[in-house]
């Protein structure tokens, strides 16, 4: 990350709000410069940096190394390649010091490295006032839930005993799961801080990697639906039920879509779909067949897959590749 490491640590240092701040930088195991840039801005703001140079465990392990040296009344997360709109993030802190909530929501803005833009708000009619966890039961809002757009109260990760799941891509997922069943209040500051860099070579959520690691999300599918369905559900609140049976079916729908529609045969795994249906099916029913109802440009692939227990024919998904694209250029859906 040494490319882009200095534009993300610039972007949240030398505000006039700095004492309230605390930046913790995490080396996860860098053999480029990145360990020395980071000590640079430490001895630039040595009140404000902490750095915390560990061994190479992936993505949750940075997480699970710097949450417990938490100070802050709240945390969220940065990217090393990602950076903070500096005017909205002063902002934001100077609105932050008077706001108590378990989860407070901000917008972010996807930025692709051929220069194309687009910014992802959330629309509620009200900002800045706190709403019950039934606000996040709404599909407009669930859909815009990202990493990018969360600032948690550091009590809430504590009390749910957060720790991010280590060694495999795409666990930033569980951000968005695990503290949520201990979030009362919520509210959206309308603020645009986060800048979500796409497009580099070798990044995650590109196609050539996650097309190696689709087995990565099926882990991570399987372990949120073991934890959820141990749970007593006498507890939990009609609103948390809504939302977690709503956010498994959007997540399945698109490891479906990944593993029958993107991947080769080669790559695909049916063995390993049909493990996860398993736990499905022996879990939640309802949850099983309301996925049936899942269509991709009117396909049923989850109905066809289950009914052959194939693929789609070659011919059919290059035909269907062909419509993603095209619909993708008129805007009509996000990558």
């Amino acid at each position: 990350m040494e490319k882009y490491l200095s534009r993300c640590l610039s972007s949240v240092l030398d505000h006039k709000w700095d004492e309230d701040v605390e930046v913790i930088v995490v080396n996860d195991g860098s053999t480029d410069s990145s360990l020395q840039i980071a000590m640079e801005y430490q001895e630039q703001y040595p009140s404000i940096v902490t750095i915390i140079n560990k061994e190479n465990g992936n993505y949750g392990s940075t997480i699970n190394a710097a949450l417990p040296v938490v100070k802050g009344k709240y945390v969220r997360i940065l990217d090393a390649d990602d950076w903070y709109d500096k005017k909205e993030f002063e902002l934001f802190l100077d609105g932050l010091k008077n706001i108590d909530c378990d989860l407070v929501l901000t917008h972010y803005t996807r930025n692709h490295i051929s220069g194309e833009k687009k910014t992802i708000f959330f629309p509620v009619k009200e900002y800045n006032k706190n709403y019950d966890f039934s606000i996040i039961t709404s599909e407009i809002i669930m859909m815009k839930l990202r990493m990018h757009t969360m600032t948690y109260k550091t009590e809430i990760l504590r009390k749910a005993d957060y720790k991010q799941t280590e060694g495999i891509f795409y666990t930033d997922t569980e951000w968005m799961f695990y503290p949520l069943f201990f979030v009362s209040t919520i509210r959206f500051v309308n603020a645009n801080i986060y800048q979500y860099f796409l497009g580099r070579e070798g990044q995650s959520v590109s196609k050539t990697v996650v097309d190696k690691n689709v087995d990565h999300l099926l882990q991570i599918a399987e372990k949120k639906l073991l934890y959820y369905y141990s749970l007593d559900k006498d507890k939990l609140s009609v609103d948390r039920k809504t939302y977690f049976f709503k956010s498994f079916t959007f997540e399945l729908s698109n490891i479906y879509v990944q593993c029958l529609f993107f991947l080769s045969d080669s790559e695909f795994d049916p063995h390993a779909l049909k493990k996860l249906e398993q736990i499905i099916i022996e879990k939640d029913e309802t949850l099983y067949h309301s996925l049936l109802k899942f269509k991709l440009h009117r396909f049923p692939i989850i109905y066809l897959w289950r009914r052959y227990y194939k693929r789609l024919p070659d011919c059919i998904v290059k035909a269907m590749l062909i419509i993603w694209h095209m619909v993708k250029r008129l805007g009509i859906v996000n990558n």
